[in-house]
C-alpha cells in the first residue's frame, strides 16, 4: 500500500472525513451540520498516529446516527467507545462515536 504524508488545514481535513463518510455509508451530506464535522476533526486529531489505515478507520470505525434510532443497550455500548458525544441538530439528536 502506498502512502502520502500531508499537512491539511483543520477545515480541509473535515471536508475530506465529511466526503469519505458520505461515500462509505450513503449518507446525504447535507443531513450532517459543518460544524460536527468540524468537532469530528478535531477530536480525532490526536488519534491520527494510532490509526493504520484511515479509510478502514472512517468505514468501520467511525459512526454518526440520529439517537432515535438507537436502543438503550447501543448507546450505553457506544459511550465505551474512544470518543462519544451528542449533538442537536434540528429536532434531532445526533451520535457521534469512534474508536481507535
Amino acid at each position: 500500500m502506498n502512502k502520502v504524508t500531508v499537512e491539511l488545514e483543520l477545515g480541509t481535513f473535515a471536508t475530506l472525513i465529511a466526503g469519505m463518510y458520505c461515500t462509505y455509508s450513503a449518507v446525504n451530506p447535507m443531513a450532517i451540520p459543518e460544524y460536527l464535522w468540524l468537532e469530528v476533526a478535531t477530536k480525532v486529531t490526536p488519534y491520527l498516529k494510532d490509526i493504520e489505515s484511515f479509510e478502514d478507520w472512517i468505514k468501520y470505525n467511525l459512526l454518526i446516527i440520529p439517537k432515535d434510532l438507537c436502543s438503550e443497550e447501543d448507546i450505553e455500548s457506544y459511550k465505551k467507545n474512544t470518543e462519544y458525544f451528542e449533538r442537536e441538530n434540528g429536532n434531532a439528536i445526533l451520535i457521534v462515536t469512534f474508536e481507535v
